[in-house]
């Protein structure tokens, strides 16, 4: 990445790189603060999609950033509902001009709706759980911790990931297809 921006760095007016916090394929995290500096360095946006990391992520499950105590250091993060919020529908947080950006120009917004009251009312109260009740965290990272460890004593390689998701690596193609 270190190159690309390098190499376009006084091309253009606006660079932006685009991250994930928390990987969906190997439950891996990106390096958020070695990215944040280089995107510092080169006068480049961050957007960091973090889908798999709000609600899961840092001490008070605020995501990806929080966990590498990161929070207001990134231009854009983006997520979804319908993973620890249990409900439907995405955001995007950034600075009001941005947003406001966004809105006139983003084709997903003019082909969207607002979200119905009762979906509103799902993500607040879900905010509100995952504020008020750290323990089921806690209890996701404790079972998260056993299935990991159960995996590695019956020999299974399950990556290095440090999240709640990891793979199951096969490594065997004839395995994989002979169920």
């Amino acid at each position: 990445m270190e190159k690309v921006l390098k190499e376009v760095k006084g091309q253009y007016q606006t660079k932006l790189v685009i991250i994930d916090g928390v990987y969906s394929q190997d439950g891996d995290l990106s390096l958020l603060p070695e990215i944040i500096t280089l995107c510092k360095t080169y006068e480049t946006m961050l957007m960091l999609d973090d889908a798999h990391g709000i609600g899961v992520m840092g001490a008070n499950g605020r995501g990806t950033a929080e966990y590498y105590n990161c929070l207001g250091q990134i231009d854009i993060i983006t997520g979804t509902f319908s993973k620890s919020f249990g409900c439907v529908g995405g955001f995007a947080a950034a600075s009001k001009k941005i947003i406001q950006y966004l809105k006139f120009y983003a084709d997903s917004n003019v082909f969207s709706a607002a979200p119905t009251p009762q979906v509103t009312a799902s993500i607040l109260k879900a905010l509100e759980i995952i504020k008020k009740e750290p323990q089921i965290r806690t209890k996701l990272w404790e079972n998260t911790n056993y299935l990991r460890k159960r995996l590695k004593e019956e020999g299974f390689d399950i990556g290095k990931s440090v999240s709640p998701i990891f793979p199951i690596m096969i490594r065997d193609n004839k395995k994989v297809t002979n169920c």
